[in-house]
């Protein structure tokens, strides 16, 4: 149950240190995607679409209750969990046999 056994696992393409593996965990939302999620795709509210903000915070509690972790970065730009192949959680998905 190693990460690089993992579907959700990517490895690194643009990694400045050719001598390692790492790759990121696609599993893992960073805290934006977290909170952004229940607002986003098809037949879902947006924000600005409730009258009481109590109800988007609520929204956005239930979950991150759901989530297991999440990442952060200050800047809220972009962030990641990155990982090297034998590092391993309890999130595994073998990945498929099939392409």
């Amino acid at each position: 149950m190693r990460c690089e056994q993992c579907r959700h696992w990517k490895p690194e393409q643009d990694w400045a240190w050719e001598t390692i593996t790492v790759g990121d965990c696609k599993r893992i939302p960073s805290r934006e995607e977290l909170r952004n999620e229940p607002f986003e795709g098809e037949g879902a509210r947006a924000r600005s679409d409730y009258d009481d903000w109590d109800d988007v915070e609520a929204i956005e509690r239930d979950a991150a209750e759901k989530a297991k972790a999440w990442t952060y970065d200050a800047s809220s730009y972009i962030s990641g969990l990155t990982t090297k192949p034998d590092f391993g959680c309890v999130l595994f998905e073998a990945k498929s046999d099939a392409p």
